[in-house]
């Protein structure tokens, strides 16, 4: 069973938008046969050479170089750029990869009406690789004071690539390598970065195993070569494929998952209570397998999140080293003891054999009531996300509350049980994917999240039984379903989605930003409103906010400039806050729609109740064009029978209407409160 890898694995290494994924990054560091490119002869080595040998030496020269810049580098005076020092510096370490050859480009190259000062060319040809380098003094995210271009390094790098037909470039200012390839896509950075300041302070001989390894001039385009040939490109192709069918594959991990909990459930002695709800049917199958999902669902969330790192609020700019060791202290705590990354280190570490215990599933607890508020909260540093999928008793019976009776002791008593090896099976069904052979972890960090909408929508197609057996068990299993169907559950292709957005969107961006002068284009698009009447998961307002906070961050970039990532980010996390809203009838779409946007948001700490006022449970086929009916009521005559229905079922529910009318209507919100209509006019348009 492969390693669980996760950003940690190698820390001064990060890579974004899944351009190489963690997974293959392992790969590459285990020197895997299957990857391809990785023999001696591959690195321009002799045959007979192991790989570890050259790193080895390529190491020690290295640490060389870098005290010989350190002693350059402070001799300089604050005024002095120290450019020059760096590319001294930058062509020590690039020769020790391979590159032997680094022309200088002092011009700029113009392309249509954008101007491009790429600094290096790695070789004479055209289609050398291109490599910008500037000054230890300047942050690869924003433009220097001391350089011309308004431009970052990593934007105008960005710009180039997509601008030419070059597919791979390297920017570094000495300090930080970054890896990135052509991108043409408008809502994701694609990036490498290596920090090597941290590997040789801090001996991080691993990570630079991998930083040769991947940038070792082998693994660009070489001269006169088409660019499928680079390896870089070959592997990049590669995960992008093995991404698709890991996608694939998770969908069968969650039918697993959902089974591994059922039966969990329904097997554990403790549950006597759950088996006589199902069997006297005070708790169908149905209301059963929803609250399985959901708790599924739970779990995917916190695997996102902690992959990316959502869950902890950051230390406040200026907090002490005492504050910040007590955020460490808690973030470790929670890491160590109650994360799901600690259930898939021990899914993949021993097989819990024991029948029934339960302790894994008691922490698993303690951390979903941390995320509701409930319990000691501040020990584990976890900020409640106030409703949504953790929302206390949306999960009752499988999950949160105890049994009938049970009314002292800890938090957790009385409440269900699942034995640990039943929980570690449904983790390592999430965490884990086989296809034609061979196992892989599921890169939970540069997910998707449209596809935890994507899995949900495939699992319509299923229907649960629970079947009685011997001795007073029971077997849960998942066969085919009507519900798709029967619910009026159809799901927009992703294609078709970008297809609406081209149509429906685009047009009324540029129409809203056109004739405004700089400033105003802001206010404009942050005065859009983009509503799905039915939103489902979200993944056409996932794709209205990319488009819009894209915009914000080219107008907060400024004209001809490539957008920074953190643009581009808070663009999108405006967009969302301000633009965005929608409606669905069914609830588990609702909290996955408010769990992508905020997962796409991108704010650690941040509740999920902050979208509550934008993404509403309620049912958009029934509407009405004046508002009074809000007050009077649905009128019983909507409920006549005609061709095709039936008729005692239009007669029963027009009673149940004639009798509910005067109790008033709660817009689906739960509340009825009229407050959020105060500013529309009295006839809709």
């Amino acid at each position: 069973m492969p390693a669980h890898r996760s950003a940690s694995t190698f820390p001064h290494i990060r890579t974004e938008g899944g351009l190489l994924p963690i997974d293959t990054l392992g790969r590459v560091f285990d020197e895997a046969d299957a990857l391809g490119g990785m023999r001696p002869q591959d690195y321009g080595l002799p045959t007979s050479t192991r790989l570890r040998g050259p790193l080895t030496e390529a190491w020690t020269a290295l640490r060389v170089h870098w005290e010989s810049f350190k002693l350059r580098r402070d001799r300089l005076r604050e005024d002095q750029a120290g450019t020059s020092e760096t590319r001294t510096w930058v062509q020590d370490v690039l020769g020790l990869l391979g590159f032997d050859e680094l022309n200088y480009h002092a011009g700029a190259e113009t392309i249509g009406s954008a101007s491009f000062g790429i600094s290096h060319r790695a070789g004479s040809a055209d289609n050398a690789p291109p490599i910008h380098i500037t000054s230890f003094r300047q942050p690869l995210d924003s433009a220097g004071p001391r350089s011309g271009d308004r431009r970052s390094t990593q934007a105008l790098m960005q710009g180039y690539l997509n601008h030419t037909d070059h597919v791979w470039g390297v920017v570094t200012n000495g300090l930080r390598f970054r890896l990135l390839r052509e991108n043409r896509q408008i809502d994701r950075v694609l990036l490498v970065e290596f920090d090597l300041e941290a590997m040789l302070e801090q001996d991080g001989f691993v990570d630079f195993q991998l930083f040769w390894l991947l940038l070792h001039y082998s693994r660009f385009v070489q001269p006169g070569e088409p660019r499928e040939t680079a390896w870089l490109e070959r592997w990049a192709k590669a995960a992008q494929a093995e991404g698709t069918r890991a996608m694939e594959g998770l969908r069968t991990g969650v039918e697993t998952a959902i089974t591994e909990l059922g039966q969990g459930l329904l097997d554990h002695p403790a549950n006597d209570w759950l088996r006589e709800n199902l069997a006297s049917d005070r708790l169908t199958t149905q209301a059963f397998y929803r609250q399985l999902l959901r708790l599924v669902y739970r779990l995917l969330f916190l695997m996102v999140a902690e992959e990316r790192d959502l869950l902890f609020e950051r230390a406040a700019e200026g907090a002490t080293k005492a504050e910040r060791d007590a955020l460490n202290l808690v973030r470790g705590r929670y890491l160590a003891h109650y994360s799901v990354s600690r259930l898939r280190r021990e899914a993949g570490r021993r097989r819990h054999r024991e029948a029934h215990q339960y302790d894994l599933w008691i922490q698993l607890m303690v951390t979903f009531d941390a995320l509701n508020g409930v319990g000691n909260t501040t020990a584990l540093g976890l900020k409640p996300l106030s409703g949504g999928l953790f929302q206390a008793g949306s999960c009752p019976d499988v999950a949160d509350e105890p049994a009938p009776g049970v009314t002292s002791g800890t938090p957790t008593d009385g409440r269900p049980r699942v034995s640990n090896r039943a929980l570690l099976a449904a983790v390592q069904a999430l965490t884990q994917v086989t296809r034609d052979g061979l196992t892989r972890q599921v890169n939970y960090r540069d997910l998707d999240v449209e596809e935890l909408g994507s899995v949900y929508e495939s699992l319509l197609d299923h229907e649960p039984s629970i079947a009685p057996g011997p001795n007073g068990s029971y077997t849960f299993a998942l066969g085919s379903s009507g519900e798709r169907k029967s619910t009026g559950s159809y799901y927009t292709p992703q294609g078709l989605v970008q297809e609406l957005l081209n149509s429906a969107l685009d047009p009324v961006i540029e129409s809203t930003l056109e004739g405004k002068s700089h400033q105003a284009q802001r206010q404009a698009l942050l005065d859009l409103n983009v509503c799905d009447p039915a939103c489902g998961s979200g993944h056409f307002l996932l794709g209205a906010a990319r488009r819009i906070g894209r915009r914000l961050a080219e107008i907060a970039a400024g004209p001809g400039n490539e957008p920074e990532i953190g643009q581009v980010r808070h663009g999108v996390s405006e967009a969302i806050r301000h633009c965005i809203y929608g409606v669905d009838k069914n609830p588990l779409a609702i909290d996955l729609c408010k769990v992508a946007l905020w997962i796409e948001s991108h704010e650690p700490g941040a509740p999920l109740s902050f979208l509550d006022h934008h993404i509403k449970r309620g049912d958009s086929l029934i509407g009405v064009f004046n508002l009074d009916v809000l007050e009077t009521g649905v009128p019983d005559d909507a409920y006549t029978a005609i061709s095709g229905d039936d008729k005692a079922t239009a007669t029963a529910i027009k009673k149940r209407n004639r009798t509910e009318r005067p109790k008033g209507y709660d817009l689906g919100t739960g509340g009825g409160d009229r407050s959020a209509l105060s500013g529309c006019g009295r006839r809709t348009s």
